[in-house]
């Protein structure tokens, strides 16, 4: 009887242990992580263990990647600045990445507050990011001029930070910031996050207002 009972107990700690097993990521919603610029961390995952990397932060935005370890599989690559989130599948789950905030220092790394949260399905196949395993497509400083210019003959208003811009003043203000960063664009995605996407300040969407007082996001008109 005696063999039995300790047999029991340990058939109940066994099924105990196999139903707590984490499903999907190992993350705690809403729970902040700090990062420094250019480190990582090791996130534990039951279709293999992910690592979250962060780039630079630069102009108010940094690049977050969050690639499988074992199977070296990207599930998530974009710049986000704070308050800025996105949404990827891991497995058949849905999580939403956040940057609550950036830690500034003038001596060493700055730091990024950075959540996890889980997603509904619904919301996840509408969000999510869609990763190509294609190269990414270059831009040539000639691409970019031409790109400048269609603002600044468009005849049309921008909208940056609530504030409405003429296509001229948005040109040059946009020229500013590629001249800035112009060591680090040599991808398209180079050139929409860190000049055409939005502002580096409040990380507000650009915005131009059309011909028909349709307002549309800059990068779709674009066409980027």
């Amino acid at each position: 009887m005696k063999y039995l009972k300790i047999t029991s107990t340990l058939l109940i700690v066994i099924i105990l242990n196999s139903c707590s097993k984490t499903d999907g990521l190992a993350i705690t919603n809403d729970n902040e992580i700090k990062i420094a610029q250019r480190g990582s961390k090791v996130i534990k995952g039951s279709e293999g263990d992910v690592e979250l990397i962060l780039n630079d932060i630069t102009g108010g935005s940094t690049e977050v990647s969050i690639v499988g370890i074992e199977n070296n599989q990207t599930y998530y690559k974009n710049y986000l600045g704070e308050g800025e989130y996105g949404v990827f599948q891991y497995g058949k789950y849905f999580y939403r990445v956040k940057i609550n905030s950036f830690e500034e220092h003038i001596f060493h790394d700055d730091y990024a507050f950075i959540t996890f949260r889980t997603v509904s399905e619904e919301k996840g196949k509408a969000e999510a990011q869609i990763i190509s395993n294609e190269e990414e497509i270059p831009i040539t400083p000639k691409e970019i001029r031409a790109y400048l210019n269609k603002i600044k003959t468009s005849g049309f208003k921008f909208i940056r930070s609530d504030e409405v811009w003429s296509d001229s003043i948005m040109s040059n203000h946009l020229e500013n910031k590629y001249i800035l960063n112009s060591k680090d664009i040599k991808t398209r995605s180079d050139f929409i996050n860190k000049v055409a996407k939005s502002s580096s300040l409040t990380g507000e969407q650009y915005n131009v207002i059309t011909q028909n007082s349709d307002t549309i996001a800059m990068v779709k008109w674009l066409g980027l």
